[in-house]
């Protein structure tokens, strides 16, 4: 439990960028040294992501229980918690009194911009597990093999579910329960 909750508070202190930042950094800290699977990882994330709460909060509990039951979802959850409360505490001392400097602007500017490219890695290894199927040992080498993986309904779905959230405003739920029922006759 020590582990857990210490993989946590690393993953608090160096997830900048709120909760969808956490994704690379779970996937790095727990699939690549086999805690859960890379599919297990994908299920924690899109429940996670419809699930009321921070979703950094939410995978930590899943990763957490996965790994310990409800007392591992606890210790990462409070592992998530308390790096978080700290390093906000002493950030928001210090910014308020440096946010007008020019070279805090600038480093702002291109935090932010490292940030957007943190979050695009993250959607193109989830869009990746979403469209393909039992991809496992493809490299970009044999990138024609890829073709005959590639999960169509699945690309469809992503297409449709993008349209419509661009179109019609509304609770993020709707559209998760929406990918659901079209889950259950589609899949």
């Amino acid at each position: 439990m020590l582990i857990l909750f210490l993989k946590f508070i690393y993953c608090g202190f160096v997830a900048f960028g709120g909760g969808l930042a956490t994704i690379p950094i779970l996937y790095n800290l727990f699939v690549e040294s086999g805690m859960v699977s890379e599919e297990l990882f994908y299920n924690m994330v899109s429940i996670s992501q419809s699930t009321p709460g921070p979703i950094g909060l939410n995978l930590a509990t899943y990763t957490g229980y996965a790994n310990g039951g409800i007392i591992g979802a606890v210790v990462a959850s409070l592992g998530i918690i308390v790096s978080s409360v700290l390093c906000v505490s002493v950030i928001v001392r210090i910014y308020d009194k440096v946010k007008d400097n020019k070279y805090v602007i600038r480093i702002m500017g291109g935090i932010k911009g490292a940030f957007a490219g943190v979050i695009l890695a993250a959607f193109l290894k989830i869009l990746k597990n979403c469209i393909f199927t039992n991809i496992e040992g493809l490299t970009l080498l044999n990138i024609p093999d890829y073709m005959k993986y590639i999960d169509y309904k699945s690309i469809i779905l992503v297409a449709i579910m993008f349209a419509i959230i661009s179109k019609f405003k509304g609770p993020i739920i709707r559209y998760i329960a929406l990918g659901a029922v079209i889950g259950i006759f589609v899949f």
